[in-house]
């Protein structure tokens, strides 16, 4: 996933308990798109003596890292067993980039099913918190018949593991064949990371169980969990009913391309497990395309209707023998369109070889148009290959960008693509660098290259819209393990109020900014498109005129009030999380804070005067832009005298003086404060030196504030102060000193 200069730390979390320990190995300085390997294994061998005892069969990982905005780094979490022929996949989850500001209830749904009577599973729940947090834990069966909630206590940063057998032990018959799980907790988006699956050892069946979130919480789930009755109780509604379409590409059907090297006479049936999340029936609309380079194939296939939290494995081979597609061989693309709320339906597909050994799993995702698609990682080390599937799901052709970034963050090789309308492609990535071609730039992919990641956009990068679909699988051939890698929705990570805090002189306009980062590290303004407003009005306001006053804060009254900038768009907030729902916003705010300071203001002279020993003095007053001198407890007064040219000091011409002063002179120090309303400002003659003769020179000078924030201004000036000595006609010197229309002299020099 391509990012900007990012320090990236892993923490281990090796203890299932109340007390953990972490154990972070260096950390990996990442250069732009750059990708790292970390060997879970090999840092806890590493680890110091007194985290031995600590070490355990499971824990957890967390990935931190330092940047201005969120989703610019991406982590997957693959554990292998390779003598059983095992794989699970793990993405890291971005804290506080899925979910709101204030601690809620939080609810996730999984979904689980056995392809033969040998699968079994698992499931875990880590804490993330320093503090402990207590989880709710529902398994359904088939035809949403639940079993009793499970309240699970999880001390900080602990793990617990539950063996899939003993949570659906109490479903009777068909209701244990496929089913769900509920997981509820109060906190923030990401306090706790379900991870879950399936596998048969004695057959090297493994799969990812998968587990989304389902906010906001399902408000009319009292069937199933009566914490689900705060959510009523604390008046919280669910939004409108919206369409969705759930995507699965590059599903491989029937005999692989003996390119792949599968064993002689493997063949891989689809299988597709859907769950409806919620308590009301869902229509479903099924579609099936072929995915075929050239014209486009689509099907359709009948609607399904799933009863409240109901489970059904569909019978894929029926589906595609009513399509006469039973001799088929390649990969199909399977679309779901609904209508309901954001993680309604869960979707698992994938496909499965005859001996339950080989099993492509694939993410199901959001079909909709995104500024760009990551692969976080793609590998075609150690036996592995990695394959990718592009489908254009709209009705109109699409010309694409995708740019494969080397791990070391050195380079990248940029291969045009072009889609019909429903069409697909697949990019075999060994046999893409095999090919050694070079693209338009002249660059090839490195010898002996091992990795990397790739970003898909359009040819203008992601100030343009796609419409594109991925579908990306690692695979060991050896070792009869694949597993599916993280689709990025890739886009906005985040809006930020630029300056934050922002500071506004009292009734005078002050001009703000909004600006959207990307996942690639990229930023825009968006200064005129976003919707403004103040969460106080009578404190400031803020311009909301498209092509006029957008970003304009105006102060009203001394003090603090929020600032935000709503960005309204299909697209809007996009982030990159590795499940099937892109969680595309109908619009991103970033808020800040805005202070409105008083300033001095009628800043006046009040008297001058002419004192012994050649000294000008001035007396000077002023007032608040608020009213009140008592506001201005954050402002400084002062003077700026800038002198000849820059030399720093500045001699005064010498003789007759010698006198050096710094250029320029600010003074005095400290400042003048803001709340005083008066100050003096004497002008001196300097030291004289002679022989005397004939000089002059001017300074020019201002009177100037500073408040917090930055807000400064000038109060006066600039004024010109001219000194001079000169020769009486009776051969005697004198010393003159004029500013503002007022002088003072020595006369004669002694």
């Amino acid at each position: 996933m391509p990012s900007i200069g990012s320090v990236s730390t892993p923490a281990f979390f090796t203890r299932p308990s109340a007390s953990y320990s972490s154990l972070e190995p260096p950390s990996p300085n990442r250069s732009p798109t750059a990708v790292a390997d970390i060997s879970v294994n090999q840092a806890l061998e590493r680890a110091p003596v007194s985290l031995a005892s600590h070490v355990s069969a499971y824990g957890s990982a967390a990935l931190k890292y330092m940047y201005q905005a969120p989703g610019v780094v991406v982590g997957d979490l693959m554990m292998v067993d390779v003598p059983r022929s095992l794989v699970f996949t793990n993405g890291f989850a971005g804290m506080g980039m899925m979910g709101g500001d204030m601690p809620e209830l939080q609810t996730l749904e999984g979904v689980w099913w056995k392809h033969d009577a040998g699968v079994g599973g698992f499931l875990s729940l880590t804490n993330t918190t320093s503090a402990p947090v207590t989880v709710g834990v529902r398994v359904l069966g088939a035809h949403g018949l639940p079993l009793p909630n499970q309240s699970v206590n999880l001390g900080p940063h602990a793990a617990q593991m539950f063996d899939l057998a003993s949570l659906t032990a109490g479903l009777p018959g068909l209701e244990n064949q496929e089913g769900g799980v509920r997981i509820q907790y109060q906190g923030m988006m990401g306090d706790v990371i379900p991870v879950g699956g399936l596998e048969n050892d004695s057959e090297g069946y493994s799969a990812d169980m998968p587990i989304w979130p389902h906010n906001p919480p399902d408000t009319h789930g009292k069937k199933h969990d009566s914490v689900s009755q705060n959510n009523e109780a604390a008046g919280m509604t669910m939004p409108s009913p919206v369409p969705w379409t759930l995507g699965a590409v590059g599903i491989m059907k029937g005999y692989p391309d003996p390119a792949m090297g599968f064993p002689g006479g493997t063949h891989f049936t689809p299988y597709i497990t859907l769950r409806n999340t919620s308590s009301t029936p869902l229509l479903l609309k099924p579609a099936l395309y072929l995915a075929t380079t050239g014209e486009s194939k689509t099907f359709s296939m009948p609607n399904e209707v799933l009863a409240p939290y109901e489970t059904r494995q569909v019978d894929m081979a029926k589906r595609l023998k009513d399509l006469n597609l039973t001799d088929f061989n390649g990969n199909i693309n399977v679309t779901y369109s609904f209508v309901g709320q954001q993680g309604d339906l869960i979707m698992a597909p994938g496909s499965v070889d005859q001996t339950g050994n080989y099993v492509f799993q694939v993410l199901a995702q959001t079909v909709n148009p995104g500024w760009a698609r990551d692969v976080g990682a793609w590998t075609v080390a150690g036996g592995y290959d990695t394959m990718l599937t592009l489908w254009n799901p709209s009705n109109t052709t699409e010309d694409l960008m995708a740019i494969f970034y080397f791990p070391d963050g050195s380079g990248q090789y940029q291969l045009p693509v072009h889609l019909a309308a429903r069409a697909s492609m697949g990019i075999d990535m060994a046999q893409l660098i095999a090919l050694s071609e070079p693209d338009a730039k002249g660059h090839t992919f490195p010898a002996g290259i091992s990795g990397g990641s790739v970003e898909f956009t359009s040819p203008q990068g992601m100030s343009t819209t796609i419409n594109l679909s991925v579908g990306a699988a690692e695979f060991n051939i050896e070792n009869a393990t694949c597993s599916s890698c993280c689709i990025c929705c890739g886009g906005i990570s985040q809006i930020l109020v630029c300056p934050n805090p922002g500071y506004c002189p009292y009734n005078v306009p002050e001009q703000m900014y909004a600006e959207v980062y990307f996942t690639n590290g990229g930023s825009a303004d968006i200064t005129g498109e976003a919707n403004w407003s103040t969460g106080n009005g009578t404190i400031a306001t803020v311009g909301n005129t498209r092509g006029g006053n957008k970003g304009i804060v105006t102060g009203h009254a001394v003090g603090s009030t929020t600032l935000s900038a709503q960005f309204t768009s299909t697209m809007a907030a996009q982030f990159c999380i590795c499940n099937g729902y892109c969680y595309t916003r109908s619009s991103g705010t970033g808020s800040g804070s805005i202070s409105v300071e008083a300033t001095p203001t009628n800043f006046h002279q009040v008297d001058e005067s002419a004192e012994a020993g050649g000294v000008l003095h001035f007396d000077y007053a002023w007032g608040s832009s608020s009213g009140n001198l008592a506001d201005l407890t954050n402002c400084t007064v002062n003077e700026k005298v800038s002198y000849p040219g820059t030399q720093n000091p500045y001699v005064w011409p010498d003789p007759p003086w010698n006198t050096a002063t710094p250029n320029p002179t600010i003074a005095p120090n400290p400042p003048v404060p803001g709340t005083d309303g008066a100050a003096s400002d004497n002008h001196s003659p300097g030291t004289f030196v002679k022989p005397y003769q004939a000089a002059n020179f001017n300074a020019s000078q201002i009177y100037q504030y500073s408040c917090t924030g930055g807000i400064s201004g000038t109060l006066m000036g600039p004024l010109t102060i001219s000194r001079s000595v000169s020769q009486n006609s009776n051969g005697t010197w004198k010393y003159m000193i004029t500013k503002s229309g007022a002088s003072a002299s020595i006369n004669p020099l002694p």
